[in-house]
């Protein structure tokens, strides 16, 4: 399971000495979706930093997306579609939306914000001062440490209401790309 969205859409983790990660899928107590609403399914370019490639694709459909094809000419292959599963979960919060990937026991989670292109990509950096001390002012964290002391990962278990108040906050989550709509 290593190898879905988490490889795909945050392949930049791994310039990322500290992770940020939660005990649960989130929002909890929310109810999780089986398919992509209407309005996320599609043909996606990605956009970094206002940079796009055609080639760099990504597909939505009803229950699954593709693997990022980096410069590749997209492959038909059915192995490339990663389906919604009890590890991989869709849910809806306000207009956006989280997807959470369950790797061993914790949950890495991106927030899906709609622009007017298309969907901004948005995710924790750990390494950043800024955000561990907001995320301390928001909910408890557990910070885990290496054998050298260096900080490791956090792992966070907010409830619904400090997890609504983590995605509004610009220092929080990050922009990470920008999926721009090429067809429906």
């Amino acid at each position: 399971m290593k190898n879905i969205l988490l490889i795909a859409l945050i392949s930049s983790t791994l310039f990322a000495c500290v992770e940020v990660k939660f005990k649960n899928a989130q929002p909890i107590k929310t109810k999780k979706l089986t398919e992509f609403p209407q309005e996320l399914q599609g043909k996606y370019l990605f956009s970094i930093k206002d940079t796009l490639n055609e080639k760099d694709t990504f597909v939505i459909g009803k229950n699954y997306f593709s693997e990022f094809v980096f410069g590749e000419k997209p492959s038909n292959s059915s192995n490339k579609n990663i389906p919604l599963s009890d590890s991989l979960l869709l849910k809806k919060i306000d207009n956006n939306y989280t997807l959470s990937f369950k790797e061993k026991k914790l949950w890495t989670v991106i927030l899906i914000k709609p622009n007017k292109d298309g969907h901004g990509i948005f995710w924790i950096e750990g390494e950043d001062e800024d955000t561990a001390e907001q995320l301390n002012l928001t909910t408890k964290v557990e910070t885990i440490k290496d054998e050298d002391g260096k900080i490791k990962s956090y792992v966070l278990d907010p409830k619904k209401k400090e997890f609504m108040k983590m995605t509004t906050n610009k220092y929080i989550f990050s922009k990470l790309y920008d999926l721009k709509k090429i067809n429906p």
